[in-house]
């Protein structure tokens, strides 16, 4: 080998050893080790969270006034009947039994469900007694 090309082999190795080294002490003093950046991110001692912070809330909506309501559906003598709202006597009694339904629907019945309209009313008596 010549020595020309030696001194090629020694400045590329050069080169690469310098370009290293500046690599790493830039990377180095702009990386997570900077004490600028750490002490940007501490959080204080006496911070504390917020009791809700991590509670999901249910957006709150505006209700409307529901119309009075013209009819109750409910258990009467084990069967899903109609009434009219404040009356003692059903109006029409199905020949749905109560025990059939499920649980929920029987805790609902239970309570009462308030209808305000006929159509209203025909289309929940059609899904409890089809």
């Amino acid at each position: 080998m010549n020595l020309s090309h030696n001194r090629k082999i020694i400045k590329a190795i050069s080169f690469f050893v310098i370009s290293s080294i500046g690599i790493l002490f830039i990377l180095g003093s702009s990386g997570l080790n900077n004490s600028k950046f750490s002490e940007a991110q501490e959080v204080p001692k006496n911070y504390e969270l917020p009791q809700d912070a991590f509670t999901y809330k249910k957006e709150e909506k505006l209700v409307e006034p529901q119309a009075e309501s013209k009819f109750v559906i409910k258990e009467h003598n084990g069967s899903v009947a109609v009434f009219e709202n404040g009356k003692k006597n059903p109006i029409k009694e199905t020949e749905t039994l109560v025990a059939d339904l499920p649980l929920a629907d029987r805790e609902i019945l239970k309570k009462g469900i308030n209808v305000s309209s006929k159509e209203e009313l025909l289309r929940i008596l059609e899904d409890y007694c089809s």
